[in-house]
């Protein structure tokens, strides 16, 4: 079982959102999107990405950065993707995945993702929209029906984290992505 996340498509984020995701590919190049929230918060996304030698924006890689108040969100999650020419349906599925994971790892609640795809990249926007998509409701899923649940909070705190309830993925072609993506949910159900 899984806890349901709200997963909606749009052309603009709501505005209650605590963090953003934006794409870099490979060799640190980031996306128009990204280029934007850098700017916003003056530089720090960019000078993180040169100060930490693990983020090279190939496939897989995440960087999470605090952002100012005039960025407009708490966060940003940096998700490569890797080569441009190499980035295909699965691909974007699976950077899907390993999105959904690490937002769970930073806290997030409410996410948008500026989903901006390569002009090199061998699939279509709406296409990749709907295999990213897939990707994040996919990484949800859990099998804990016969699982006897830890209820002890492990931070010391006393806050539980909720997990993820919002991702809306940010797009001019939303409504495109959202119809496409409807197939590759009912597949996943």
């Amino acid at each position: 079982m899984s806890t349901a996340f709200t997963l909606s498509f749009a052309k603009s984020p709501k505005a209650k959102t605590d963090t953003v995701v934006v794409f870099a590919t490979d060799k640190n190049k980031l996306l128009p999107s990204a280029v934007a929230i850098d700017k916003k918060s003056g530089g720090l996304i960019s000078s993180a990405m040169e100060t930490r030698d693990h983020f090279k924006g190939r496939h897989g890689d995440a960087l999470t950065v605090i952002l100012p108040k005039a960025a407009g969100y708490k966060q940003a999650l940096v998700v490569g993707l890797g080569e441009p020419k190499k980035l295909d349906a699965l691909t974007y599925e699976n950077a899907g995945g390993k999105t959904f994971m690490a937002l769970k790892a930073i806290s997030a609640i409410n996410t948008a993702i500026l989903f901006d795809a390569p002009k090199d990249a061998s699939v279509k926007d709406a296409e990749a929209l709907a295999a990213y998509g897939s990707g994040l409701r996919l990484r949800d899923y859990s099998f804990d029906k016969y699982k006897s649940g830890d209820k002890k909070d492990k931070s010391g705190d006393g806050k539980k984290y909720s997990g993820v309830k919002d991702i809306t993925i940010v797009h001019a072609l939303s409504a495109a992505g959202e119809k496409e993506f409807k197939e590759y949910d009912a597949i996943a159900k």
